[in-house]
């Protein structure tokens, strides 16, 4: 059996592939400007090859990212630490985790713009 070793964040051209792929299917709308939460960073760069013409934004929920897992968007950090969990008044109004893409709504509901895409991972 053939193995290969992942690294942190499941970067890989495969995992990157079928981020641009899943995200080029599933959009059925041209967004103003793209949004999620980061650690790795490897969803949020796989946005943005997917859409390169596209404005992309991070939030910071982890470790402090660097350039090269920001990439070209605009990079927010959340104030809430890694394992801790949102107050409820700054939970989205939709299934979202609360230790991780959650954190990402403040900035979303204070600086998106209309028809900006969030790419939630869920509950």
């Amino acid at each position: 059996a053939e193995r290969i070793a992942l690294p942190l964040g499941l970067e890989h051209p495969t995992v990157l592939g079928s981020i641009i792929k899943v995200a080029r299917k599933s959009i059925g709308f041209e967004p103003s400007e793209i949004w999620s939460v980061g650690s790795s960073g490897t969803i949020n760069r796989g946005l943005q090859m997917a859409f390169p013409h596209i404005p992309v934004h991070v939030v910071q929920v982890g470790h402090s990212m660097t350039a090269r897992e920001i990439g070209r968007a605009k990079q927010w950090v959340s104030p809430y630490k890694f394992d801790k969990p949102i107050k409820p008044e700054d939970a989205p109004p939709f299934p979202s985790a609360p230790t991780y893409d959650a954190k990402a709504w403040y900035f979303i509901k204070e600086f998106a713009k209309p028809k900006a895409l969030f790419w939630n991972v869920g509950a």
